[in-house]
């Protein structure tokens, strides 16, 4: 077998006759001249300007320098372009270790299978391709111990030994098409009505590190509410929840070259309640202006008729109580009321630990009578702020209110 690094001794090193000077001059016009058109023509190779080259037929990003190396045996070759990196053979492309490698045959293909040879390489902003052999990453399988290699100057694929010295060029996965950045506009918050509220869009991302402008808007508000942000293009406005409701936010973000996708915040806006242990055995809630008695299971759990009858009978001197207050000044709380509890957040474990005692996570009956079905009444569901209705002969928890100050 002939050795490919003497094939093209003549090409390089010989002396011709004047006629095949003649020859030479001519060939070297015609290269010059499809060079010319190939660089005209030119729309498939992309300088990115950061010593690479990118292919936007096969999508592969190429070393700009096919000679960074010069010769090399292939694993030599394999391990160069493995642990090439930015700042290296011209490159400023923020490459890493492992982002490169040595190309596969049919990698190395996609130029001269394009009808490229290395003057028209050359020509379309690659530097210092030579009209030689470069190695793939590909076995030659009709070849012990062989390499498959292509020869720059006329295309054609050879085989070769892994010791002998070959030229290089390095290849990486393609250019990366532009990412679209990834709105973030924060967790949801419950906050109480009339709270001025951060949002934030700070986790907002782009994988391509491009700086981001926002976009906010209100999806909904309470009706009626007259809310407006402090600015919808910066990282964090602020906003006043003026009605007591869902406020439901969303973030664009865009990179410069797109948008994202809307990301979606909501904030629950609750009314806020202040609880005051009067130490006679009543809490007053000074934004409703509601007393309600300390003790939440003083009668256990009765029917509906009941419970009407208990709580119009408290006075002081039962349950605890020491107020002063007469037969007639408490009643059943209605369903309205009892929501003030649940719209600000309070289930049973935290009305205790706001001075409540014996607060249930169960259902306690209003006094709100439901109109589609005779018998029925509603009940507040403690645990979840919610509500439900039963029918009246149901035993369930009572938990007297009065009038306040």
């Amino acid at each position: 077998m002939q050795s490919v690094g003497s094939i093209y001794n003549a090409y390089c090193t010989t002396t011709a006759p004047s006629s095949a000077s003649t020859e030479t001059a001519a060939t070297d016009a015609a290269e010059a001249a499809e060079a010319a058109a190939a660089a005209e023509a030119n729309t498939r190779y992309i300088d990115k300007g950061n010593g690479t080259i990118y292919d936007s037929v096969s999508n592969l990003t190429w070393l700009k320098d096919a000679n960074c190396f010069g010769p090399r045996s292939q694993s030599q070759a394999v391990a160069s372009s493995s642990s090439l990196v930015s700042g290296q053979c011209g490159l400023t492309d923020g490459s890493k270790a492992g982002d490169w490698h040595l190309p596969s045959i049919s990698e190395l293909r996609t130029f001269v299978d394009a009808g490229f040879k290395y003057y028209t390489l050359n020509a379309v902003g690659f530097s210092n391709v030579q009209a030689k052999y470069y190695w793939s990453s590909t076995l030659q399988p009709d070849t012990w111990a062989g390499v498959s290699i292509v020869n720059m100057n006329d295309g054609r694929v050879y085989g070769d030994y892994t010791g002998y010295s070959n030229y290089f060029l390095p290849v990486r996965t393609g250019h990366v098409l532009n990412a679209h950045p990834v709105a973030n506009a924060g967790t949801a918050q419950s906050v109480s009505t009339g709270t001025v509220l951060t949002l934030d869009g700070s986790a907002s991302s782009d994988t391509d590190d491009e700086l981001l402008t926002y976009h906010w808007n209100f999806t909904s508000k309470p009706y009626g509410s007259s809310a407006t942000l402090s600015s919808s293009t910066v990282v964090k406005p602020t906003f006043t929840t003026d009605l007591t409701g869902l406020y439901v936010l969303s973030l664009v973000v865009n990179d410069g070259k797109v948008d994202s996708m809307p990301a979606s915040v909501n904030i629950n806006a609750k009314q806020a309640v202040n609880f005051i242990d009067k130490g006679n055995g009543t809490i007053y809630e000074s934004i409703s202006n509601l007393i309600w008695l300390k003790d939440a299971n003083c009668f256990g759990t009765q029917n509906w008729d009941s419970a009407f009858a208990s709580s119009n009978a408290l006075a002081s001197g039962t349950c605890g109580l020491t107020d002063g207050s007469n037969v007639g000044d408490w009643r059943l709380p209605t369903i309205e009321e009892f929501k003030i509890i649940g719209d600000a957040g309070y289930n049973a474990s935290s009305l205790n630990a706001a001075g409540f005692s014996n607060v249930k996570p169960s259902y306690y009956w209003s006094t709100s009578t439901y109109a589609g079905i005779f018998g029925h009444a509603y009940v507040a569901t403690i645990e979840s702020g919610g509500w439900a209705t039963y029918s009246m002969s149901n035993p369930f928890y009572v938990w007297p209110v009065r009038n306040g100050q």
